[in-house]
C-alpha cells in the first residue's frame, strides 16, 4: 500500500484532497496505518488540515490513542492548541479519553 501511495504522489496526486469525509492523512490515522501516515507527512501533507468531519490529524490521533502518530504530528508542526469543529482542544480530548500519558505530553509541549 505504501508503494501505491508513493506512486500516486509521484504522479501528482493531491495528498491534501478531502474525498468524501477524510483527507488521506486522516484516513491513515483512522486506519492506524503508520507506513502511509509517515509517507504522506514526509511528502508534505498538511498536518493541521481539518477534514469534513471537523477533525484535525492531531485530534484524530488522540481519539485513536496512537502515541507514535501524536508525537510525529507535533514534531512536524501540528498546532497543539488547534480546536476541532466541536471546539475541543487536543488537551481536552486527551483528558476526556483518559489518555494520561498524552495529557502530560501535551502539557509538556505547550498545551
Amino acid at each position: 500500500m505504501k508503494e501505491l501511495t508513493e506512486c500516486l504522489i509521484k504522479s501528482g496526486a493531491d495528498i491534501n484532497n478531502i474525498n468524501f469525509e477524510r483527507s488521506p492523512l486522516n484516513l491513515s490515522i483512522e486506519k492506524n496505518n503508520e507506513d502511509i501516515f509517515l509517507c504522506l507527512i514526509n511528502h508534505g501533507a498538511d498536518v493541521n488540515q481539518m477534514d469534513r468531519n471537523g477533525d484535525t490529524p492531531l485530534t484524530l490521533a488522540i481519539i485513536k490513542k496512537n502515541k507514535n502518530m501524536i508525537n510525529y504530528l507535533i514534531d512536524h508542526g501540528a498546532k497543539i492548541n488547534q480546536m476541532n469543529y466541536r471546539k475541543e482542544l487536543p488537551l481536552i480530548l486527551a483528558m476526556n479519553t483518559k489518555y494520561d500519558i498524552i495529557v502530560k505530553y501535551l502539557i509538556d509541549h505547550g498545551a
